[in-house]
């Protein structure tokens, strides 16, 4: 299974220099993460209704082309791995619509955590077996 999806780079988000700003890609990661796990019925606000939360951990970026104004912007998720049943990490890349040109690439670590005390918890095993299926 690979999970995509596709956002138009608006006005709003391009800096000086007319290209999509670096820390943008951000929210656009973090839009197709959200978007993945309600795609696997993991929506966060399940996650917070059971108790736990998926703090990022880490984070790396490598920036490949410029993104402008209008043009489309395809993140996909080609895989998951999952840690000692308490990590999640997501391999992302995303690339220039209709051309397919690699413009970037990620790798997103989350932690599972429980709410009620801030401590690293075990991913629930139905949960876990779901996200293995990816």
């Amino acid at each position: 299974m690979e999970f995509q999806v596709t956002f138009e780079i608006p006005f709003a988000d391009i800096d000086q220099h007319g290209v999509l700003h670096h820390p943008k890609y951000l929210n656009y990661l973090e839009q197709a993460r959200i978007k993945l796990l309600e795609n696997l019925g993991l929506s966060y606000q399940l996650w917070i209704e059971r108790g736990y939360m998926l703090p990022v951990s880490e984070l790396q970026v490598r920036y490949l082309a410029p993104l402008k104004m209008g043009h489309a912007f395809c993140v996909t998720i080609p895989r998951l791995e999952l840690r000692a049943r308490r990590a999640i990490h997501l391999f992302y890349q995303g690339h220039q619509v209709p051309t397919n040109h690699l413009v970037c690439e990620a790798v997103v670590k989350l932690i599972c955590v429980r709410i009620q005390d801030n401590r690293v918890a075990t991913i629930p095993t139905a949960w876990f077996e779901r996200l293995q299926s990816y």
